[in-house]
């Protein structure tokens, strides 16, 4: 039998869509001749003389004889409900799983599902989903390693997660004249959303934005209020340039605290890179 194959926009609720739609189609045609392909992403760099931008394109894909194409329709009713099923059937920390894993875009694992499709992450997580409702206990299906699928969902989050705790350790936020705090990262994974309620938390009664320069994002953060996430809008270039006179003056103060507690002798620079890898440097003032 014919494989059915459904293309999902990269999006939460593209994804579920595409696991809606696929989960219909398999009541006739069973699970395994239904697979979710995600519309790869792939961030191209182009360094300007005054900045960096980041143009997303797709990974050009390899179609398949004998298989049906789905352009799935991204739908937020069905979106919902798989992850009502996801929540009931399976946990809130299986959820938290399986956001992070569909989070994941280092252009690595991209070009990884790119020549294996099987092990794209929208259908890792659809197969993940089939095998845990099987369970009783399915709050217990990241336990079963030995399901490739499973097994690439938790490299999946692995990655993310990584990426995240690392982002909250090295985030600088620079005090603009206006008062807002503002800092700018472009992380191989979006990890935005993950790493806004670690600094809402920390800092309740700062106004602050963080800039995904890759994704085009912001967190919004206005004191005393909740968080709110803005897509597909450039940053103001003149205004994230304008610092108050003592931000200058700190900055300053911490770059020269780094250079005289530097031993020249013990200098290590493949260390310093394992460290704190150079994607993260670029965005660190005491690395300018």
């Amino acid at each position: 039998m014919n494989h059915k194959i459904f293309l999902c926009e990269n999006t939460m609720e593209g994804i579920f869509s595409g696991i809606f739609d696929a989960w219909n189609q398999a009541r006739e045609i069973g699970h395994m001749h239904c697979r979710i392909e995600t519309k790869v992403p792939f961030y191209h760099r182009i360094e300007d003389e005054n900045k960096t931008q980041w143009n997303l394109q797709e990974y050009e894909k390899n179609y398949e004889l004998f298989s049906e194409y789905v352009e799935v329709e991204p739908n937020a009713d069905h979106a919902q409900r798989v992850i009502r099923t996801i929540l009931e059937r399976m946990g809130q920390e299986v959820y938290e799983g399986i956001y992070m894993a569909l989070s994941a875009e280092a252009e690595d694992l991209m070009q990884e599902c790119v020549r294996n499709p099987e092990y794209d992450k929208g259908n890792s997580v659809y197969k993940l989903m089939v095998a845990g409702l099987k369970l009783k206990h399915g709050e217990q299906i990241m336990d079963h390693l030995t399901n490739p699928y499973v097994a690439n969902v938790f490299k999946l989050i692995r990655r993310v997660n990584n990426e995240a705790c690392r982002e909250k350790q090295f985030l600088r936020f620079k005090e603009l004249k206006n008062g807002v705090l503002f800092a700018k990262i472009g992380p191989d994974n979006n990890v935005l959303q993950m790493i806004a309620p670690h600094f809402a938390d920390r800092y309740p009664l700062e106004n602050f934005m963080i800039y995904d320069e890759k994704r085009k994002m912001f967190v919004v953060h206005e004191q005393r209020k909740a968080w709110v996430v803005v897509q597909n809008e450039e940053v103001n270039q003149d205004m994230i340039h304008q610092f108050t006179e003592q931000e200058a003056y700190y900055e300053d103060l911490f770059r020269m605290f780094c250079k005289t507690i530097a031993i020249e002798a013990r200098t290590n620079y493949r260390l310093q890179q394992q460290m704190c890898p150079i994607k993260f440097q670029k965005y660190m003032l005491e690395f300018d």
